[in-house]
């Protein structure tokens, strides 16, 4: 369930632009809530289509939808994966676009959502000397 859910993370994204939603936190946050409930019900629907049981296919829905986040194994296991994925992958692109006091935050909020051992893996992410400051800088700032 824990790769089905892996799998589904950003299933069909693009198919609810960022854009559509309205700028700034809130809108944010909004937009992240709504994919993340799309994203469980197409996984559910592809998964029900390929007749997996149901008992693995809810598993795997509860894991997108981060259902016991900081008490479920999984679903930690899930998140932290997200989380260094961002910063692997994502962190230099975001830092881009922001000014480096409002990228500490943003990493400050992932690393809290993370466990001790993903946020250990997070600082050892090789990263080019701007993302090594800002994800030093967001540790040191402890939880958001």
């Amino acid at each position: 369930a824990l790769r089905l859910a892996a799998r589904a993370h950003h299933l069909r994204r693009w198919a609810v632009p960022r854009a559509s939603y309205p700028e700034g936190r809130p809108g944010y946050l909004r937009w992240r809530r709504d994919q993340k409930t799309r994203h469980a019900a197409e996984l559910r629907n592809i998964l029900d289509e390929a007749g997996v049981h149901a008992a693995t296919a809810d598993r795997a829905t509860a894991i997108v939808t981060k259902i016991g986040l900081g008490t479920d194994a999984e679903v930690q296991v899930f998140e932290d994966a997200v989380c260094l994925t961002f910063l692997q992958t994502q962190l230099s692109t975001t830092a881009a676009r922001l000014d480096t006091d409002h990228v500490v935050g943003v990493v400050a909020k992932t690393l809290a959502k993370m466990s001790d051992a993903g946020r250990a893996a997070a600082l050892t992410i090789d990263l080019d000397e701007r993302g090594t400051e800002i994800v030093t800088r967001a540790d040191l700032l402890g939880p958001a």
